[in-house]
């Protein structure tokens, strides 16, 4: 299962990279902020498998997991922002160590 799980996560992980290569070399996308969030949802739950699998012994998930992290950090860097709804502690806590 874990094998299944790995090759799913490549696989996202690939497809993001490509769609990232494409903004870098179109410097345009059209997507909302709500496309953000589902994105970086999405990426949050393979972070968490990935995390798992390292922790297990994966070397190769454990260099899939540093892509991602920085995969997620670019996305955040342009994400629109939004500046009607206030920060809870939690999330000004997390964004502390992310």
């Amino acid at each position: 299962m874990i094998g299944v799980q790995e090759n799913s996560t490549h696989m996202i992980v690939t497809e993001i990279k490509e769609l990232l290569q494409m903004l870098d070399d179109t410097h345009a996308v059209d997507l909302t902020r709500q496309d953000f969030e589902l994105i970086e949802a999405a990426l949050q739950t393979q972070e968490k498998i990935l995390s798992v699998q390292s922790r297990a012994g994966g070397g190769a998930a454990q260099a899939r997991l540093n892509d991602l992290k920085g995969l997620m950090r670019r996305l955040r860097r342009q994400t629109p922002t939004h500046h009607s709804a206030p920060c809870s502690w939690s999330q000004a806590a997390r964004s502390l160590f992310s």
